[in-house]
């Protein structure tokens, strides 16, 4: 059994073609005019596909299909993530230092979702199953320099 990797978005298995000219991969056809992507503003992984199936099609047996690899009109999601640190250097003698220090790590509790599947030949195409980030950290320490 083989399976064809296509970056970013594009993998199907059960190629045609596997090998001929040293090309083993089968990209869909692009359906003209129709959106590949689903809108993110209200994006729910539990009820939405993130990749609409409606825009590609399989191009059939023994077609290599018209999809580029990098299709510029489908894009992934935004990595937004914003961290923080603050120290606070206290003099305690003339060669003895304390310094406080706070890291918070994804202040604001973004969520980053993981690409979705991009296996178009799959059930589950389009669908986002991961989170790809951390929640929010908190870390504190106390440094004592001598």
């Amino acid at each position: 059994k083989k399976t064809a990797y296509i970056c970013p978005f594009f993998r199907i298995g059960k190629v045609a073609l596997g090998g001929l000219l040293f090309n083993a991969q089968k990209r869909p056809n692009r359906v003209s005019g129709a959106d590949g992507n689903t809108n993110i503003s209200d994006f729910d992984p539990n009820e939405h596909r993130y990749l609409s199936k409606g825009g590609w099609e399989d191009p059939g047996p023994l077609n290599f299909g018209n999809a580029p690899i990098n299709d510029g009109t489908v894009r992934g999601f935004p990595n937004i993530s914003e961290d923080l640190s603050i120290f606070k250097d206290i003099w305690l003698t003339e060669t003895l230092k304390a310094r406080f220090e706070t890291n918070l790590g994804n202040i604001f509790n973004r969520t980053v979702f993981c690409a979705p599947n991009s296996n178009w030949s799959a059930p589950a195409f389009g669908l986002v199953s991961r989170q790809c980030n951390i929640p929010r950290s908190v870390q504190f320490a106390l440094r004592l320099d001598f």
